[in-house]
């Protein structure tokens, strides 16, 4: 049986619940909210990616820590830290959204943020699904999924992209 354009699968289903979730979830935590945390996921991964290694070393060079520890404490103090930011940015734009926008469109503005983060997640996860070379994930999350046919759609210039980079970056002088 070929799939129809309007055919659903319980992919699609937990798709749109956790879309659903993600419209309650930024309706809750408002616009200042949201935007506090991809603030804080952005600072985090910047940190991360350019001062883990650098502050894991000094740590075990400079307390009785060895490399593991040093970098397990370094991934904590990076998550505490991006933690904390997360509060004070929640807290500030919070009170400054309050007064520029309103409560109500705060919450609104929560919810269709809320809604935006929830469906990049779902299509990730659907892309995710449709690269890993096995039959019964790209059936449920392909063919078989209302949302999988939409994702194959992009699929092709997605891989074209990462093909470009790739072969940007292989042009190694050994």
């Amino acid at each position: 049986m070929t799939p129809t354009p309007t055919d659903f699968n319980y992919a699609d289903l937990v798709s749109l619940i956790v879309i659903a979730i993600g419209i309650f979830v930024g309706y809750r935590r408002k616009l200042s909210g949201e935007i506090a945390i991809l603030i804080s996921v952005a600072a985090a991964l910047f940190v991360g990616f350019f001062f883990f290694e650098p502050l894991g070393v000094w740590l075990a060079t400079n307390t009785d820590l060895g490399i593991n520890g040093a970098r397990i404490a370094t991934y904590v103090f990076i998550i505490l830290g991006s933690s904390v930011v997360m509060v004070v940015l929640r807290l500030v734009l919070g009170k400054v959204l309050k007064i520029v926008i309103g409560e109500e469109a705060d919450k609104i503005g929560g919810a269709i943020a809320g809604f935006v983060r929830s469906s990049i997640f779902v299509l990730i996860i659907f892309l995710l699904m449709n690269i890993i070379p096995n039959e019964n994930l790209n059936r449920v999350f392909g063919e078989g999924s209302f949302i999988g046919r939409q994702t194959l759609k992009i699929l092709p210039s997605i891989e074209e992209v990462i093909e470009e980079q790739m072969d940007g970056e292989s042009t190694v002088d050994v």
